[in-house]
This record gives structure tokens, C-alpha cells and sequence, in this order.
């Protein structure tokens, strides 16, 4: 049996961490006007570039060899995949959408939030309201009824599964809903610092840097998953201080961006939406912002 507060506290974070990122994209529509479809394409672009060809060239090098039996090959081979598929399209992408030089800061923000909200999404709120309803029929038909009604080749894995979910403690319920938030943050500070690059406002060399920390920040998962590191304490500490280091230097990035803008007369774009204003016809306006 699963008790009752460990399926509430399931449910609650898998609805949080499906919550969280759309709470954000409506906060940065509603008061920065940033259009939520920013938020969508971080989305479709993390999806297509991570999940489909990414795992397809993983599949391929692992028909080959497997990578797991190698614990340090896989760290460093995982790691830096996930920098190359995730960075260089976050770049490119943006390069795009910034053609006409029409992003602005919030823009760039919410297209953080949908890469790192779809993330957070797919990896744990869809699978914290799928372990919810496991969990209920857990309690309901007991687990080996349960592992016996299902296919002989997949009842080991259910028999594991269910165990896994009837030990778990309240740090191991809670802690991937704070990893996803350090994540999160994280792919919000990349996005804004690919548009500095875009910019100019970094030199192009700056997109080594943006692989650097990709590749830096996803060694601990790596070493995680292959046994190399043994707690998630330390992962989650790592991943705070990446965070701070980012938030912190790229403020100082973005005030002396928005100080070069404001000493060329000829960009008339703002670094933020001022407030609304209504036309004599009646319709809601605003100048645009950087």
C-alpha cells in the first residue's frame, strides 16, 4: 500500500511542474506582453533538436557500442551531445526570430521558459500524474495482483516500478521538482545569453561559452545516472551555484546592453514595455520594447 499523503504529494508536484512553466509564460504575456508563442517554439525546438534527433544519434552510437560499460566515455559523450543538440539551435533559432531585430529581453525569457518548461513538464509532471494513477491501482488490486495481470515480458519492470514507488521518501518525492526549477533558471540564462551573442553585445566566440556551461552543467546528471556520483545533494548545490554565477553576470550583460541602446538615438526599440496607452479609435498600444 502507498499511503495517502505520498499520492497527494505525487499528484500536487506533477501538476506544479506542469503549472509552473505555464504560470510563467501568462505572467510575462500579461505584464511584459511577451506573446506566449515565444514560449511555444523554445518548446518545439527543445522537442525536435533533444528528444528526436539527439535520441536518434544516440541510438545509433549505441547500436554500435555501448557507451554505458565506458562510465567516464558516457559522462563526457552525454554531456557534450546534450550542449551541441540543445545550444547551437537555441542560437540559431533565435538568430531567426531576431532577423528583424524585433526580440526583446522578455521575449527571450519566455523562450527560455518554454524550453526548460517543456522539460520540466515531460520529465516529471507527465510522469508524477502517470505514477499518480499507478499508485492507485497499486492500493486498489495490491502490486502482485497488479505485476500478474500484465504481459510476462513486462512484469519485472512493473514489479520494480511499484516497489520503487512504495519506498519512496519525501526528499526523493520533492527533489526532482527542485532540480527542474534549477534547470529551468538555467535555460532561461542561456537563452539570454545566446540573444546577447545574437546581439553582438557578446562576441560570436561566446557561443564556445554557452556550450562550455551546457556541457559543465549536465556532468553531474551524467555521473549520476552511471553510478560515479553517489547522492544528489552535491547536484543540486552545483546546479545553484551555475545559476547564481549566470543570473549575477548576466545582469551586469544586459544593464550595459540596454545602456549602449540607449546612447544610439537611432534605435527607437525600449528595453521594456512601458506602460499601455490607448489610440483616439479606442485600441490598446504600446511602442515597441527591446
Amino acid at each position: 500500500m502507498i499511503e495517502g499523503w505520498k499520492l497527494v504529494w505525487i499528484l500536487i508536484l506533477g501538476l506544479l511542474c506542469l503549472g509552473v512553466p505555464m504560470g510563467l509564460m501568462i505572467y510575462y504575456n500579461a505584464k511584459c506582453h511577451a506573446p506566449i508563442k515565444y514560449a511555444f517554439m523554445g518548446g518545439l525546438v527543445f522537442l525536435f533538436f533533444a528528444l528526436f534527433l539527439e535520441q536518434s544519434v544516440h541510438a545509433l552510437v549505441f547500436s554500435i557500442k555501448d557507451l554505458r560499460a565506458l562510465p567516464w566515455i558516457y559522462v563526457l559523450y552525454g554531456s557534450f551531445m546534450a550542449a551541441l543538440f540543445e545550444e547551437i539551435p537555441r542560437y540559431l533559432v533565435l538568430k531567426w526570430m531576431d532577423k528583424d531585430h524585433k526580440l526583446g529581453i522578455p521575449d527571450v525569457k519566455q523562450y527560455g521558459i518554454g524550453h526548460g518548461g517543456v522539460e520540466m513538464a515531460f520529465i516529471v509532471g507527465l510522469i508524477n500524474i502517470s505514477n499518480y494513477f499507478f499508485a492507485k491501482r497499486i492500493n486498489k488490486e495490491g502490486l502482485d495482483a497488479l505485476v500478474k495481470s500484465m504481459p510476462a515480458n513486462s512484469q519485472e519492470a512493473v514489479k520494480k516500478a511499484g516497489e520503487s514507488l512504495i519506498n519512496l521518501d519525501t526528499w526523493s518525492l520533492t527533489a526532482p521538482l527542485i532540480e527542474r526549477g534549477l534547470v529551468l533558471v538555467f535555460h532561461v540564462c542561456l537563452a539570454l545569453m545566446a540573444f546577447l551573442i545574437v546581439r553582438g553585445a557578446m562576441k560570436k566566440s561566446g557561443i564556445f561559452l554557452l556550450l562550455a556551461f551546457h556541457f559543465i552543467f549536465d556532468l553531474p546528471a551524467a555521473m549520476f545516472q552511471v553510478g560515479l556520483l553517489k547522492y544528489t545533494g552535491p547536484l543540486y548545490i552545483f546546479y545553484g551555484l551555475v545559476d547564481l554565477i549566470l543570473v549575477f553576470s548576466l545582469r551586469k550583460k544586459i544593464k550595459k546592453y540596454k545602456k549602449d541602446l540607449e546612447r544610439r538615438p537611432q534605435v527607437s526599440r525600449m528595453t521594456h514595455w512601458p506602460k499601455v496607452v490607448k489610440d483616439p479609435f479606442g485600441r490598446s498600444g504600446s511602442p515597441d520594447r527591446q
